[in-house]
């Protein structure tokens, strides 16, 4: 790595002297202009992007500040300049009159702020007063949700506006039963269980821009607010079949309320006619409250056991980014950049416990702020040797203190370089191969500082003041292959070593919590493509993307291998499409591959298991400005199961018995309508 690294700083520094304006062939962008996608009816530029051959959106990643979370679009050259809600949001307030062509950005020639490969551009021009709105209804059994969205687009004085306003409510009624059973397989307890959730969620969001000092100025700005109540009732039985006697009963609530706020402004222009400047900076808030209750009593409702905890979380994100990169079709290309970051999160825990008749006795309180202040200095160098080859080296310094108070104290520095190369060669039109080398160092999660408590899955965890990210070494090979008829094909082997991973541990005896834990390796294949079949039925399309993976990690708690805690090992989906287009509809059959979760606590396995999911949909746009959907989700119904293992004294102990859980979804039936004006 260290040779790496010297490699990319020569790299860097041989371009550091006055930059030459020699032309260069500009590096190949494959571009779909708006009448590509005319077939598809779309009404956002968000419906665009899901019709792109090939390709697979990002929305990014909620981590602190902004380099790595900007996803894989760019708007105009340029990363969506807003964190929270992000591309999607963005992408769904542009109305598609509004986009010429979407560009297909390959092998390192995107912009800052993006770590991705494979990058869409949508490319704008400036629209009069245009809006959309969208209403959907969904009913999966006694479960029903309605959602909408406004979005509006228009001039206003001077400026190019776009504003937008969604939200959801959703009833939630699952049953489900739990047997818990004795090491030996013995039954202990068969439980019949319930939830009642109501969710409810509001979000308004804007964006501004306007030509201002030989450049565009954009100010964004994003509320919103989310609520959940759910009741939880379960009731238990000494046998499964025939039911025997109500042995006992439990009661559990949870209240959580979360608001949301965040501001930036971004400015992009140029400094002279070689060089170009981005300034970015950025202001987001949060605030959540949770509250939990628990009852447990005997089969004659006779109160036995009764707790109670409350959770209130603030967070801080303060960022301030600027870039300078060579701009033009000039044969070296170099970025320059700084980005400093400051997080800031206080956590309150507190609670109390009785045992009725007793008075409730309070337990113990914690408070944790965890403060985090950060620098990154960075630069990129993009060579374009040829039409059909380039390459791309890039070096990233990051510092950072973490101050941790509240229970026990510490701070500590931490110092990271992070390399990257990357190479495109271009046999033949439509035809790419990349290969890539890149060090990566993760994002802790602020909340594992602090402690936390789930009172309906009877488990806790323990903050841990000692975590530092993980370091992540990943080498890529990908092939690209497009065809003028839209046909398209992306496959991408990686392999990634893994030091300081974060994951599942031990803390203390009767303490489980997140911590650093070795090492471990990961390697996979993803792959994304689409197949136009009109030879065979007209309209016909077959598009598809997944993800297989697996992973080598000790758990250092056990000393056996397993997978790293919350691994996904597969996921995929597979569509087959055919649009009308005379008739202005479409119908389609959608298959939602089947996912594994395990997740690692103190004293605990617990798996859970989801089986592929079939779904079949209708759509019609021949109502002029109207689409409408008909979609028939999870066809026949699936069982959601997890099997909760459980040891003593904790996972590095003996087993103690297990917990089958089964939750039974019935299909959903979705109706949505969308019009522009």
């Amino acid at each position: 790595m260290r040779r790496i690294a010297s490699l990319v700083l020569l790299c860097l520094a041989a371009a550091g002297g006055p930059a030459t304006a020699q032309p260069a062939p500009r590096a190949v962008v494959q571009s779909y202009d708006a009448a590509f996608f005319a077939a598809f009816s779309p009404q956002t530029a968000l419906d665009m992007l899901n019709r792109l051959p090939g390709f697979v959106l990002d929305a990014g990643t909620d981590v602190r500040g902004f380099a790595n979370a900007a996803g894989n679009v760019l708007l105009d050259g340029e990363p969506p300049s807003s964190k929270s809600g992000g591309v999607r949001e963005a992408l769904a307030r542009i109305p598609a009159a509004q986009v010429v062509r979407i560009e297909l950005v390959q092998g390192g020639a995107g912009s800052q702020g993006s770590t991705a490969t494979v990058l869409a551009n949508v490319v704008r021009r400036e629209v009069g007063l245009s809006g959309r709105w969208l209403l959907v209804a969904e009913q999966n059994g006694p479960r029903p949700e309605q959602q909408f969205e406004l979005s509006l687009t228009a001039p206003l004085e001077g400026w190019q506006t776009a504003f937008g306003l969604s939200g959801y409510a959703s009833r939630q009624q699952i049953g489900g039963t739990r047997t818990r059973r004795a090491a030996d397989e013995t039954l202990l307890l068969f439980e019949q269980q319930d939830i009642n959730s109501t969710y409810r969620g509001l979000t308004l969001s804007s964006e501004a821009s306007r030509a201002w000092r030989a450049g565009q100025l954009t100010l964004s700005a994003r509320a919103d607010v989310a609520t959940e109540d759910t009741t939880t009732r379960r009731d238990g039985y000494g046998a499964v079949d025939p039911r025997g006697a109500r042995v006992q009963e439990q009661r559990f609530g949870l209240d959580s309320r979360t608001a949301t706020g965040e501001l930036s402004v971004t400015w992009n222009g140029p400094l002279n006619p070689s060089w170009n400047l981005n300034v970015l900076t950025l202001g987001k808030g949060r605030h959540a409250d949770t509250a939990s209750s628990g009852l447990r009593s005997a089969g004659d409702g006779q109160p036995l056991f009764a707790n109670r905890s409350q959770q209130a979380d603030e967070a801080l994100e303060l960022i301030a980014r600027a870039s300078v990169r060579r701009s033009g079709d000039a044969t070296w290309r170099p970025e320059w950049g700084v980005e400093l970051v400051f997080n800031r999160l206080d956590s309150t825990l507190d609670g109390a416990q009785a045992t009725p008749p007793a008075p409730p006795q309070p337990l113990p309180g914690q408070a944790v702020r965890v403060e985090e202040g950060r620098g990154e200095v960075f630069g990129r160098l993009a060579w374009t040797a040829s039409p059909r080859f380039s390459a791309e080296a890039g070096l990233a310094l990051e510092a950072s203190r973490i101050r941790v108070a509240g229970g026990a104290q510490r701070q500590r520095s931490l110092h990271y370089a992070k390399p990257s190369l990357s190479a495109t060669w271009r046999p033949a039109d439509g035809v790419e191969l990349r290969g890539g080398l890149r060090r990566s160092v993760g994002q802790l999660d602020f909340n594992d500082f602090a402690a936390s408590a789930e009172l309906a899955s009877d488990r806790s965890q323990s903050g841990n003041p000692e975590l530092v990210p993980d370091r992540r070494t990943r080498a890529t090979v990908a092939l690209d292959l497009r065809g003028a008829d839209g046909a398209a094909l992306n496959l991408q082997a990686f392999t990634e070593q893994r030091q300081d991973v974060v994951d599942a541990v031990i803390l203390a005896p009767g303490q489980g919590g997140t911590g650093n834990a070795g090492s471990a390796r990961v390697w996979g294949l993803s792959a994304s493509g689409a197949l136009p079949l009109d030879g065979l039925v007209a309209g016909l399309r077959l598009s598809a993307n997944g993800l297989w993976q697996d992973a080598r990690y000790t758990d250092p708690a056990t000393g056996q291998r397993r997978l790293l805690n919350d691994f996904e090992p597969q996921r995929y989906k597979v569509e087959l499409r055919r649009d009308l287009r005379a008739q202005q509809r479409a119908w389609g059959l959608t298959l939602d591959g089947s996912l594994q979760l395990t997740s690692y606590f103190l004293n605990e396995s617990s798996r859970r298991d989801i089986p592929s999911r079939w779904s079949v949909f209708i759509e019609t746009s021949e109502f002029t400005g109207l689409k409408a959907r008909l979609e028939v989700l999870n066809i026949g119904g699936y069982d959601v199961v997890r099997d909760r293992r459980f040891f003593t004294p904790d996972r590095s102990g003996q087993p103690a018995g297990r917990q089958a859980l089964v939750f039974p979804y019935d299909p959903t039936v979705q109706f949505s309508v969308a019009g522009t004006f």
